[in-house]
This record gives C-alpha cells, sequence and structure tokens, in this order.
C-alpha cells in the first residue's frame, strides 16, 4: 500500500479518517508573556505562512464564542508532528522527540483564551509519514491552511514561500536552482490557483539561498515587557526608552514620539517627588518592529537599519538630543 502524500494525510484530517490523534494541554505550544496573556512558541508551532498569527482573527473569534456561548469549532482537530529526530526548521532547531503544531496554530490560541485547554490533535510522524522531509512538511502545512475551519487560507504567497524552499535546497544540493518539470507539475496538481506562468516568474523573484520563515506577531503586552526589559540594562539607564514602534513609522511617528516622550519627563516625578534618571534626558532609544513580511525582508536585507541610522544622528545635530538609537526586536 502507498504511502498518503501530504495533500492526502490533510484530506485525511479534513475527513476524519486520518487514524492517529492524540489529546494535548494547549499551553504545550504557547509560552506565558505575562500572567494573563499567552503566546505561541515559535518553536512548536511550525508555521508555513507568512503571518504567524491573525490577533485581529483570534479576538473576533473569542468574542463570538463568548458572546454566543457556541462552542462547536472548538471541537475541530488541529494537527501535530511528532519528531522522532531532531531536525532544523527555517532557522529553528527542533530537538528530537518534541511535539509541534502544523496545523490549527489559531485554534489552540483560542482555546486557550476562552479557557479550552485540552484540545484533541491529529498526529503525524515526521520520520514515518513524511520521511524526514522538511519539503514535505511544508506541504502538509499549506494544504492544512487551505482546509483550515477558521478560513483564514493558503495565500499565493504561502505557496510561493515553499516554492522557494524547494529551489533554497536546490542549491544546498549543488544542483541546478530550478525545479524539474516534475517537480513543477507537483507544485500545479496540488495547488489549483497557480499556473506555469505562475511558478515562471516565482524562479525569475527567487534570491538564492535564505530559509524564509513567519514574521513574528507581537501582542500588545509583549510590546510593553520588551520596553521594561529595554529599561532594565545598564547601558539605558539614562534614555527615555520609546514604546515599540512598527518599522514603517521609524521616520515622523518614531521623531514626535521621542520628542513628546522627553518633554514629558521633564514634568513627571515619582513618589518623593524626584526625576527619575531617564526623564527629561536627551537621549532616546526607539525599538522597532517588523509587523509584515515586507518589513522582514527589508531588515533581512539591511539598507534600512541604515538609513535609519544616519537619519537618526542627523535629528539628533538639528534638534539637540545627545543620541537617538534605534534597535530591533526578533521578527523571526
Amino acid at each position: 500500500m502507498n504511502k498518503p502524500t501530504p495533500s492526502e494525510i490533510a484530506t485525511m484530517t479534513k475527513e476524519g479518517t486520518w487514524p492517529d490523534s492524540q489529546e494535548f494541554n494547549v499551553l504545550d505550544f504557547l509560552l506565558q508573556a505575562s500572567p494573563d496573556e499567552y503566546v505561541p512558541n515559535p518553536e512548536k508551532m511550525l508555521q508555513v505562512r507568512k503571518k504567524q498569527i491573525d490577533w485581529v482573527f483570534v479576538n473576533k473569534a473569542v468574542t463570538k464564542i463568548e458572546t454566543t456561548g457556541n462552542r462547536d469549532g472548538l471541537n475541530k482537530k488541529g494537527t501535530v508532528v511528532f519528531f522522532p529526530e531532531g531536525i532544523e526548521y527555517d532557522g529553528i532547531t527542533i530537538p528530537a522527540g518534541t511535539f509541534g503544531i502544523i496545523g490549527g496554530s489559531h485554534g489552540t490560541v483560542i482555546s486557550q483564551k476562552v479557557g479550552q485547554l485540552k484540545k484533541e490533535y491529529y498526529l503525524v510522524n515526521f520520520k514515518h509519514d513524511l520521511d524526514s522531509s522538511v519539503l514535505k512538511l511544508k506541504r502538509l502545512g499549506n494544504k492544512l491552511n487551505e482546509t483550515f475551519y477558521e478560513s483564514q487560507g493558503t495565500g499565493n504567497d504561502d505557496i510561493r514561500n515553499e516554492f522557494w524552499s524547494l529551489m533554497d535546497i536546490r542549491i544546498e544540493n549543488g544542483e541546478d536552482y530550478k525545479p524539474t518539470r516534475t517537480e513543477k507539475d507537483d507544485f500545479l496538481k496540488d495547488y489549483k490557483q497557480i499556473s506555469d506562468q505562475t511558478l515562471s516568474l516565482w524562479i525569475s523573484h527567487h534570491e538564492e539561498g535564505g530559509r524564509r520563515s513567519s514574521t513574528i506577531q507581537y501582542t500588545q503586552i509583549q510590546l510593553d515587557n520588551w520596553k521594561v526589559e529595554l529599561s532594565r540594562m545598564t547601558a539605558y539607564k539614562d534614555y527615555n526608552i520609546l514604546t515599540p514602534v512598527v518599522l514603517g513609522a521609524w521616520d515622523n511617528r518614531a521623531l514626535s514620539q521621542a520628542v513628546k516622550e522627553s518633554l514629558d519627563g521633564l514634568w513627571q516625578r515619582d513618589e518623593d517627588g524626584k526625576l527619575d534618571a531617564r526623564q527629561g534626558k536627551k537621549k532616546v532609544l526607539v525599538p522597532l518592529w517588523a509587523k509584515s513580511a515586507t518589513d522582514s525582508t527589508s531588515l533581512e536585507k539591511g539598507e534600512i537599519q541604515k538609513k535609519i541610522t544616519t537619519r537618526y544622528e542627523e535629528w539628533c545635530k538639528h534638534i539637540g538630543f545627545d543620541a537617538m538609537e534605534a534597535t530591533y526586536m526578533p521578527w523571526k
């Protein structure tokens, strides 16, 4: 009997005919960002999508469940992969003997937020079911997203990234970077929304080498916590540290926020009537974070960092600040 392909495995999970499943505690796949806030653990959620978590969607789903009391959607099973052997996946080391979600990340977060911690998942063995192939793992993830009950779906960007991963692996193996006719036909068979012209366009736009992983989506609590962590560092003891700013607002918004918060600091005192060491100081630290795949790509190329450094130095001279520096939150 032939082994099911990743596409067939995804179909079997949709139809409820995949034979292996297991109950997990959803907290096994999450990190605690604060006493009341949990976020995805990137080492336990193996996203193939360009965006790791859509928090707007999560919050809408939670509100709907809490308002209507209808929890039927929570019974839909996600899909977990068991790794008998350790692997490298998009720059993340996955130790042997661990489990990772490949389908159902949004459902996992939603379940935690509404207090349903026990959840059933289909179980796929990376070695026996996927032949220890990262490409098959990504194909499974994309096909699961196509049938995802939360209607997030698989976009062309996710399929393109899977195709580029194939090209990356061919380069690493010393082969021609262009996929074979058989490999192209495999994509066309599984993804009806693309064509030969689509694949040709992706080949022409491929930058040789380099893994493409999901952009981390931070919650407001995580952003606030990052500011707190920076404020504890001795190197920044006399800096006014801004609340993290999205990369696309590194210029006008960051500058106005820097001036405003430094000015506000002149009027703020602690309980004893003393100024904080950072308040009113003319040294500013701007934490920046990537909100989109485009932001991540800009940071990976490295040109935007140089531009920001140059512009911040120019502004310092113009407005009389002693320092204005940028720091970057992890984006992958």
